[in-house]
């Protein structure tokens, strides 16, 4: 069987903004843990350490979402569409994990999770954390 390899918090995903940094910094917790019970190859703890990490995900979209609702982010529409491809393909593979417990779904889950995670932070929260940040700058008068 194959084995995920977890990431870790580094400054490279830091958005600047201190809720959402805390909240990857949860999620990037949670992943670890997921993926320590994956090679342990406790499938009952998996699940239910996957349910936990995808009702985490969720709520850290909706609060990703509120607030950038909340300050007119243009990039909202295509934002929350990368959270709603992600959120389906979780489910597609947690179908699969349910399938077939004794295959690679859990493994594959926490690979594609992982690359995404990193990818997004990387890319679309650091730009909503540039925006955040340069709206809350006061206005220069001329």
């Amino acid at each position: 069987m194959r084995q995920a390899v977890p990431f870790g918090w580094s400054d490279s995903l830091a958005t600047g903004i201190p809720e959402i940094d805390r909240q990857h910094i949860e999620l990037v917790d949670m992943f670890r843990t997921l993926a320590a019970l994956e090679h342990g190859g406790d499938r009952a703890a998996v699940r239910a350490a996957l349910e936990e990490l995808i009702a985490h995900v969720c709520k850290h979209f909706d609060d990703e979402e509120q607030l950038m609702r909340r300050h007119h982010y243009a990039e909202l529409p295509s934002h929350a569409q990368a959270h709603d491809l992600l959120l389906r393909q979780i489910h597609s593979f947690v179908s699969l994990l349910d399938a077939a417990p004794d295959g690679d779904a859990g493994v594959d889950i926490i690979d594609f999770v992982g690359k995404w995670l990193v990818v997004h932070m990387q890319q679309d929260d650091h730009r909503l954390g540039a925006f955040l940040k340069a709206e809350a700058k006061p206005c220069e008068v001329a």
